[in-house]
């Protein structure tokens, strides 16, 4: 019985509320589907798609359980593609995009590059009103070459 106490613990720790199950689901459908996406739509033409018609709201201290919450089921469901190791900035930032701005966070989705070298290197980060979320390169400049919403439609 220890053995199946410490699994339904384990199970409470990452799922807190019943809701949270659906959410790691849609999360876990999203990244499967994300890959075709990037396939065949245009940058602008995805975000059209990941960006609900919901409106967002300012950010408060309350959603940032469920904004870090989302953070951490895409993290755990990326990482367990190999192919996502290293390189999942993209995919990762986009997946929250996605989850933040139907919780009606305001969210922004940020595309950037850094000359490194002979070598132009690329980065995707979100930003919840001007303030880095979870990006591992936050402080490293990057000229950002896309951002959706477009900077001209702040909330």
């Amino acid at each position: 019985m220890t053995r199946m106490a410490d699994t339904y613990a384990r199970l409470r720790k990452w799922f807190p509320e019943a809701s949270d199950y659906f959410l790691f689901a849609r999360i876990a459908v999203w990244s499967l589907i994300l890959p075709l996406l990037l396939r065949f739509l245009s940058l602008p033409r995805l975000m059209r798609v990941l960006t609900p018609a919901t409106p967002v709201s300012s950010f408060s201290p309350d959603l940032h359980p469920e904004a870090e919450r989302i953070n951490v089921y895409v993290i755990k469901i990326m990482s367990l593609n190999a192919n996502n190791l290293g390189r999942m900035c993209l995919k990762r930032s986009l997946v929250i995009y996605r989850f933040l701005r139907l919780r009606r966070i305001p969210a922004r989705f940020y595309v950037g590059v850094r000359k490194e070298g002979d070598r132009l290197i690329g980065h995707s980060w979100i930003e919840i009103e001007g303030r880095h979320f979870y990006d591992t390169q936050e402080g490293i400049p990057y000229a950002v070459t896309f951002c959706c919403p477009p900077e001209a439609e702040r909330e």
